[in-house]
Order: C-alpha cells, then structure tokens, then sequence
C-alpha cells in the first residue's frame, strides 16, 4: 500500500506478504497508517 499526499511531502510504502482476510485500513497497515499520522 503507498500513502502520499504530495502538497505536504509526506508519505510512505507499507509492504506485508500475508493475505490479512479484511480491508487493508482495518488490518495492520490500517493502525500503521494512523500512527504514522500522515
């Protein structure tokens, strides 16, 4: 998953090998995401 917003210049690449089994913002890229804050 890429998070970018480019007028800020923040962003990031979050990369996991497994099949979480729910939407990628409810599993672990979810919370990784909101604690990055971005």
């Amino acid at each position: 998953m890429m998070v970018c917003y480019p007028y800020c210049g923040n962003g990031a690449v979050i990369m996991t090998n497994s099949d979480l089994g729910v939407h990628q913002m409810e599993g672990i890229i979810g919370e990784v995401v909101k604690t990055l804050s971005l």
